[in-house]
This record gives C-alpha cells, sequence and structure tokens, in this order.
C-alpha cells in the first residue's frame, strides 16, 4: 500500500526530472545522500496525504520544498536524539574522542610541510635537489647515488653538506616566517606572529598565533578582528599537543576539544568549574542580549570564572567543518538563520567556500544551541 502511495504521489506531483530534483534537495538539507532517496520518498508521501492544502497548483514546487525541509529537519532531528540517549549511556571519553581525530591532524601537519619543502626545495639547484631527494626522501645508499650521478661518494657528501647549509640558510633567511609558522623553526622570541591560515569567519585575513611553550598558553585570532573580539580560540598548551608542530593542526586538535567540551556540558547541563569545582549552569545568550551574534555561555555563581561559545565557534569546533576548513581552507561563515520546525525552532548556520563551489550546514536546536546535524555540499 506504501509502495502504491508513493508511485501514486509521483504521478500527481512529479516527472522523473523533477523526482530526482528532489532527491538531491533532501541530500542537501539532511547532508546525507545515502538517506536522501528514502526522505525523498517520505515527503511524497507526506504530499500525497495532505494533497488538498495544495491550494495554487503552479506553486507546486515551493510547497513540496516546505514539506521536504520538515522531513528532512525532522530526520535530523531524530538522529541528534540518537545521538545524544548514546553519548548519556555509554559515558563521555573525551580523551578517547580527541585520539580519534589525531590521524587527522597529523595528515594535516604531514601535508603542510611536504607543500612547504616542496617549496624550499624549488628554490636549490638541480643537482642539489635531487641528492638531497635521493638521500632523504627516497633512502638511496650514497654510494648509490654516486654511481647514478657518476661522482665519488666523497663529492656526493660534499653536495649533501653543502646542500643543508643551503637549506638552513633559506629556512632561516627569505622563509623564515613561513617556517616558524609551521613549526620547523622555533620563533627567535614568544610573540604573535601570522599564520598562512585565513580567518574561517571572513575569509579576508590571515589569523594571528600566540604559542607560548613555556607559559603553556596558546591563543588564536583573526588579524582584521572581523568579530568584536577577534578570538578564534584561547586556551592551555599541554601534552595533548605534544605530538604537533604546525599552528593549523596545533588548532584543529584546540578546536575538536572544545567541541567535546561543550557537548558534554550541553547534555549534562553545565559543567563543573575548572577554578573552583562550583557546579555552573550552561544558559544561552541571544543577539539582543549581547549585541552581536548568540551562542552558549557558564558563568561561575562562587568565583565568576566564565567560558562561552557564539554559534560560529560551535559549528567551528565539529570535526565535518574542520574537514570542510581542510578541503576549503579560505572558507566564510554563513549567517545564522532562524527556521521553524514542527512549531518549534531550530537555527542553522555553516560555512561556504569563498569561491561558492560548496557548502557545509550546521543546525542547532534553537533551544539549547546544542549542534544536532552537520552536512551538505561537501
Amino acid at each position: 500500500v506504501v509502495i502504491h502511495n508513493t508511485y501514486a504521489a509521483e504521478s500527481q506531483l512529479l516527472n522523473e526530472t523533477d523526482r530526482q530534483r528532489l532527491v538531491r534537495l533532501c541530500g542537501k538539507l539532511s547532508g546525507s545522500y545515502d538517506a536522501a532517496e528514502d526522505l525523498a520518498q517520505e515527503t511524497l508521501i507526506e504530499a500525497w496525504r495532505h494533497l488538498e492544502k495544495l491550494e495554487e497548483p503552479q506553486g507546486y514546487w515551493q510547497w513540496l520544498t516546505a514539506i521536504a525541509r520538515n522531513v528532512c529537519l525532522r530526520w535530523g532531528r531524530k538522529q541528534g536524539q540518537e545521538a545524544a540517549r548514546q553519548l548519556k549511556s555509554a559515558g563521555w571519553d573525551e580523551e578517547e574522542r580527541i585520539q580519534d581525530e589525531a590521524d587527522f591532524e597529523l595528515e594535516l601537519e604531514h601535508e603542510e610541510l611536504v607543500i612547504f619543502l616542496d617549496r624550499a626545495m624549488a628554490l636549490l639547484p638541480p643537482q642539489t635537489r635531487t641528492i638531497l631527494v635521493d638521500k632523504y626522501i627516497e633512502e638511496f645508499p650514497q654510494s648509490e647515488i654516486a654511481e647514478r650521478l657518476r661522482l665519488s661518494e666523497g663529492a656526493v657528501e660534499a653536495r649533501l653538506h653543502r646542500g643543508k647549509l643551503m637549506l638552513r640558510k633559506l629556512l632561516s633567511t627569505d622563509l623564515r616566517q613561513e617556517a616558524e609558522s609551521l613549526g620547523i623553526l622555533i620563533p627567535e622570541e614568544v610573540s604573535w606572529y601570522t599564520t598562512r591560515i585565513w580567518c574561517p569567519f571572513c575569509a579576508r585575513n590571515y589569523l594571528l598565533a600566540h604559542i607560548d611553550h613555556t607559559a603553556g598558553q596558546l591563543h588564536y585570532r583573526c588579524s582584521g578582528q572581523c568579530i568584536p573580539t577577534g578570538t578564534i580560540m584561547d586556551g592551555s598548551l599541554n601534552d595533548r599537543y605534544d605530538d604537533l608542530k604546525s599552528p593549523k593542526a596545533i588548532l584543529t586538535r584546540g578546536l575538536l576539544a572544545l567541541h567535546a567540551h561543550y557537548e558534554q556540558a550541553s547534555v549534562e547541563g553545565g559543567k563543573r568549574c575548572n577554578r573552583c569545582g562550583c557546579a555552573v549552569p550552561l544558559k544561552r545568550w541571544t543577539e539582543q542580549q549581547l549585541g552581536y551574534g548568540c551562542g552558549i555561555y557558564m558563568l561561575c555563581p562562587a568565583c565568576g570564572d566564565s567560558d562561552s561559545a557564539s554559534l560560529w565557534h560551535l559549528a567551528l569546533d565539529t570535526a565535518a567543518a574542520q574537514r570542510f576548513w581542510r578541503r576549503h581552507p579560505r572558507m566564510l561563515a554563513l549567517p545564522n538563520s532562524e527556521l521553524e520546525h514542527e512549531g518549534r525552532p531550530v537555527v542553522l548556520g555553516g560555512f561556504e567556500s569563498l569561491d561558492g563551489t560548496a557548502r557545509l550546514d550546521v543546525l542547532f536546536d534553537a533551544d539549547t544551541y546544542r549542534v544536532l546535524h552537520t552536512g551538505g555540499e561537501q
């Protein structure tokens, strides 16, 4: 009967081209192209059951789009509820969650270093570059390198030495700033420096970083201060970051840790104060209260220690946003928009690549600002 009703709905509402268009729409709205076909079918069934509400046949696509949006939001909400249920029943291990992302961060750092060293090596004389690559990348025996280049082993040894000196000079002069930003060289003095990371909120400016291993602190902010404080992240530089050197990999791990932190606080309705141990409730702030944006905050009633995050930050902290940022280094935060779902408001935010070819949608529960779902064209 269900199958019959579905085909009836299709025949009355859509041709095959429009049906495929509906499947693509459901994939975009839900962020799951695996579930898109089923969501499109559910949309058609719901449309068929309420066909009498279609007052103007020429507006059928807009009417069907509204139904699809509600179906996908309902599906996303169920996904979020199931995740929360599993989280409560299984408990929350923040360290385990961060460890799951370790390979991703290390791979990111490796890619950054490879690209940078390729650029540095390209500035060396061709034969010097060949010898260094054969020795340290291909790991050929020195005798084999000498034979291939028709040189004595002593000559190869001398050119290896000169090549390393030339590379070291490049890294300490022309490429020093970039080498410091990647952690290949330690800055001569601890201070703010410009990274090659585009700000994810404005996509116009690079991020500034201040990483102090002695004091155990790390800070990132937009060099143009596109948001009131300009802060992207402040935190403690603990042993969690010991295996990372580049500022992008460190930032990624820090943001993922924040996602775990705020997710746990959302599920538990608050946290224990890091300073005095007092119970701190999680609350929302709205644009009207703060004057800009909206988000969550936890203010300790005993000692006044505060912890807060805007919706832009909560979206950026997700693993989906970090992967999207990796694929689209210059991405731009989208305005948050309020939507109605079954009489209850939700908030839709996310990011898009600066060239507009891809976007990531992040769906929040409007009552708690908890992330319900991430997806879209990636």
